[in-house]
């Protein structure tokens, strides 16, 4: 290292909580730094270190002082910027739809400091559906990234961390917020419920690394998608080949998921419907059941299973004639049975083929 280049010197404050705010992403953004710039950024082990010298230390004290936090931050830039080979830049502010816990970020260009991205899939819901993997990736993770109400499933994990929050439709500015936060530095969580590669944030992640053009290390982190989850609720109605296919029209024309379902139920497949039904839209579901019973009887198994995993959680076995009559709403899964599902001591079944 150059003669001469400032260092930053930081040892952790266990006197403040860091998971509000301010605290939250200087703490974060150092112990990030820590790992890609050891030469630049260490942590304080005792000894004199002078504020006139070009070495710079950030020791524990009143990190929510304006004051002090101003001269934390300014010192935090000044090392980022002689730490990496791009040029600074300010982005203070918030992007629309995004809700962070810390509210005005400072960011700077990262250029040799690369973060890590996973695109972590949290399973149903409930903790124990959670895998050691997905676990793992979020402790290891300065900032959380999600949806508001998948963020609140694993509060049990995100304590000390900066959390980047919006609510639903946002899905394209969450993925921005996190491949911007991971290219300068930040060791980044991106969360999806179920798995992120079904109906997730794996897919739109990877288009706009790629179309911007990023070396970014980004991971895919599977988790218990809802099919999976419901099917093991009911019984076993996945044995055989089945299909998912979601009934929200925001992203597909209802005509192309018309053709979808009726090519599932043609072909004899058991079928397990994503989003079957909200408060807007509901003929979607009802239109769907009608394919099926054009090729299926209307004593073909349907389950239904909603909040799989949590306290309010409801499980229905019905069949084609009958299941609409049942609550069924965004949180729920139907999994509509093939011509050889059966209903054996009280559990769905679609037998797999064996002799016995």
């Amino acid at each position: 290292m150059p003669k001469g280049s400032p260092v930053l010197y930081y040892c952790r404050s266990y006197n403040v909580n860091p998971f509000y705010g301010r605290v939250g992403y200087v703490q974060s953004t150092l112990h990030s730094l820590s790992r890609h710039k050891k030469d630049r950024v260490r942590p304080h082990r005792g000894g004199q270190v002078s504020w006139n010298s070009p070495e710079i230390c950030l020791l524990q004290g009143d990190y929510t002082d304006a004051l002090r936090f101003s001269d934390i931050r300014s010192c935090l830039l000044a090392v980022w910027a002689a730490g990496c080979s791009g040029t600074q830049r300010d982005t203070c502010g918030e992007e629309d739809g995004i809700n962070s816990t810390e509210k005005k970020i400072k960011r700077s260009n990262s250029g040799g400091c690369k973060g890590k991205l996973y695109v972590v899939g949290i399973g149903p819901g409930a903790v124990d559906d959670r895998t050691k993997r997905a676990e793992a990736a979020i402790l290891q993770s300065d900032v959380i990234v999600g949806y508001s109400r998948y963020l609140s499933l694993i509060s049990d994990l995100t304590r000390g961390k900066v959390l980047v929050s919006s609510g639903m439709t946002r899905e394209v500015q969450r993925c921005r917020e996190a491949i911007r936060l991971a290219s300068e530095g930040q060791t980044v969580s991106l969360v999806s419920s179920g798995d992120p590669g079904v109906y997730g944030m794996a897919g739109l992640t990877l288009q706009l690394v790629a179309q911007e053009g990023l070396e970014l290390d980004v991971e895919i982190v599977p988790g218990v998608t809802a099919a999976l989850s419901a099917g093991a609720k009911l019984g076993a109605p996945l044995m055989l080949d089945f299909c998912v296919i979601s009934l929200s029209d925001l992203l597909a024309p209802w005509s192309v998921i018309q053709a979808r379902l009726t090519a599932a139920a043609q072909a004899d497949m058991v079928t397990a419907l994503y989003n079957p039904r909200s408060k807007k839209r509901v003929k979607q579901l009802e239109e769907a059941a009608e394919i099926f019973r054009r090729f299926r009887d209307g004593g073909t198994p349907v389950g239904i299973v909603t909040s799989s995993g949590m306290d309010s959680e409801t499980i229905v076995i019905s069949d084609l004639d009958n299941f609409l009559g049942h609550e069924i709403g965004m949180l729920s899964v139907v999994i509509i049975g093939s011509s050889t599902s059966t209903i054996a001591n009280g559990r769905f079944i679609t037998p797999r083929g064996y002799r016995i």
